[in-house]
């Protein structure tokens, strides 16, 4: 599955808690403003113990130019190098 369908199903799974929170607190006659902050507390930490959330994949990491300049240089070095007899 690619990253961007990855965020889509997180980004709609998420929206959906949200509704979901906020549908059951307006029927509990909480005020709209209060259900709307409750919602988005609980939706986000509901989420982020349960949802997989596609950043937290790990990334392949690029090489760092430096080290590799640095690893070049070095392999230079060690062939240039006298050998013993």
């Amino acid at each position: 599955m690619s990253t961007r369908t990855q965020w889509i199903l997180y980004s709609i799974a998420r929206i959906v808690l949200f509704l979901g929170v906020f549908a059951i607190l307006m029927l509990l006659g909480v005020d709209l403003w209060i259900s709307g902050l409750a919602a988005a507390i609980m939706a986000l930490c509901i989420s982020y113990i349960f949802l997989k959330q596609p950043q937290r994949a790990p990334r392949p990491e690029k090489p760092d130019s430096d080290a590799v300049a640095e690893d070049a240089a070095l392999e230079r070095d060690r062939g240039s190098e006298p050998k013993p007899e």
